[in-house]
């Protein structure tokens, strides 16, 4: 994670820990001068399970720091204050005297608990969704209508950050981050770009439409390669699900930007839209699209054929402003795409990032909602929840971390982005076929470190040479040796047990 995106979750976090003051009323009788003053309500904010140093440590969120708060508040003229409980999460669980001291409490701000055993076998330890299904939360539909509930709206950007909290069709919680806008962009070395005399605001095409940009490149660097391409064997698949695939793939279906995304293992990606329609990733256009690509980059001298050599660049399927990230002692820069999409992240049903909620046992659910839209809107008060715990990288309240410029462009960016989703955590998948698919994946591996000039030539060659036609060729004799392994009954089952987590079982 780079710094700009923990510095931006950071951010969100303290935002929404600032939500959980809470205002009160009382009222004082003066004998001498009848008068009804108004008193502080106190909101009590829970940040349950967040196992990040900060919230489970002891005396992090110090009195001091509290009251400091509570002050700026006040100087607001709000009428709440607010008191933070710590409920740290054993392994993902929560003892019965901890979800009590939960639902004593006004908001709580919780994470998806999802423990990973060194065998890769999935245990799933209590979710969002089985807290709603027990009750912990109340629905937030109403209050969404009313001004406070607007407020937050305007300032979350996108109706679907919003629906990334809704669990049967209603809106039960409220995401600590917006929806990000994604394409197929590139990652490009600090110094190169510097180099090229390129800016922040430059939009770049997507990777298979290169050939302009990387002939500027290959000239600034005196005709030296900068890409790599490998078909070297790297392992992939999430949760027990796990296959070899040549490393060209795994790029490709790591980056696939504005087409479709994998992360269910198997080589499945799952897009959206609503048809959750699930797919062989060597199925689609775009494979066929990026592996002519790679073979004109090739050709053209831009690849080096010593793997082992960092790259100067590489696909990045992900964009969140231009964004410094370190890779093997390179600080490279994520570039602006010039087309985009919007994903939604889901682990049963419901992204892995903290939501906030309102507890169902809150005699104050009113006054809980208009501390959260006061956190979520008001800069003054969201800066101040960032001192709450300065040091913290796990937002607990709507961050966008985007200028006003920038989220001005993010709304025109949604209007007509298309949508894919990716399926987090699928469960493990137990059919048959899956060790046939598995092998088919390995056949096409390279198992020494020999360089290759050109690795398309095993695959995808025909009478000595790479061309659009070989590639289809190839593709369509990989696609038929799946299918004869039975990808069809895999995807099937995919598409299964993603639909069961949509629906929250």
């Amino acid at each position: 994670m780079s710094n700009r995106k923990k510095r931006r979750k950071l951010c969100g976090g303290l935002c929404l820990m600032a939500l959980v003051l809470g205002m009160g009323c009382s009222s004082q009788n003066n004998d001498s001068k009848p008068e009804t003053t108004k008193q502080e309500h106190t909101i009590k904010w829970c940040i349950a399970g967040l196992n990040v140093e900060g919230f489970t440590e002891e005396g992090v969120i110090t009195k001091e720091i509290e009251e400091n708060f509570n002050d700026t508040l006040k100087k607001n003229k709000k009428e709440y204050q607010v008191e933070f409980e710590v409920v740290p999460g054993n392994n993902g669980t929560f003892t019965e005297e901890q979800e009590q001291t939960m639902q004593k409490c006004d908001i709580i701000t919780m994470e998806n608990q999802v423990i990973l055993p060194e065998d890769y076998s999935v245990q799933m330890y209590p979710t969002l969704i089985d807290y709603m299904k027990e009750g912990l939360f109340a629905p937030l539909d109403d209050f969404m209508e009313t001004d406070d509930g607007q407020r937050i709206k305007q300032k979350m950007l996108s109706e679907m950050t919003l629906e990334s909290g809704k669990w049967n069709e209603r809106q039960m919680l409220l995401p600590t981050a917006l929806t990000p806008a994604i394409g197929s962009s590139l990652l490009i070395e600090k110094g190169l770009f510097e180099k090229m005399g390129w800016k922040e605001s430059d939009e770049f095409p997507d990777f298979t439409k290169c050939d302009e940009i990387f002939q500027k490149i290959y000239e600034q660097l005196g005709e030296t390669p900068f890409l790599t391409f490998s078909d070297e064997k790297r392992g992939s698949g999430v949760n027990g699900n796990i296959y070899d695939i040549p490393q060209f793939l795994e790029e490709i279906q790591n980056n696939y930007g504005i087409y479709q995304v994998n992360d269910a293992g198997i080589g499945a990606a799952i897009s959206s839209g609503t048809d959750l329609d699930t797919s062989n990733i060597l199925s689609a256009d775009y494979m066929e699209s990026v592996l002519n690509a790679w073979n004109r980059y090739i050709e053209k001298g831009y690849v080096n054929t010593d793997t082992s050599e960092q790259p100067l660049v590489q696909m990045a399927g992900n964009y969140f402003g231009v964004d410094e990230s370190e890779i093997s002692g390179k600080v490279y820069l994520s570039v602006r795409p010039q087309e985009y999409a919007l994903h939604i992240t889901k682990q049963q049903g419901i992204p892995l990032d903290p939501f906030t909620g309102i507890s169902s046992k809150s005699e104050n659910k009113d006054l809980a909602f208009e501390v959260l839209a006061d956190m979520i809107t008001d800069e003054t008060l969201h800066k101040a929840l960032k001192e709450v715990s300065p040091d913290q990288t796990v937002s607990l309240v709507f961050e966008t971390g985007y200028d006003e410029e920038e989220e001005e462009r993010y709304k025109e960016i949604i209007k007509t982005a298309p949508t894919f989703e990716i399926a987090h955590q699928v469960k493990q998948i137990n059919t048959p076929e899956v060790q046939a698919v598995r092998k088919v994946f390995l056949d096409y591996c390279k198992e020494t470190d020999q360089a290759t000039a050109n690795p398309l030539m095993r695959y995808f060659s025909e009478n000595g040479e790479v061309t659009s036609e070989s590639i289809k060729k190839g593709l369509d004799a990989w696609n038929q040796k799946l299918e004869k392994a039975g990808m069809s009954n895999v995807l099937e089952q995919i598409k299964e047990l993603k639909e069961q987590e949509v629906a929250g079982e």
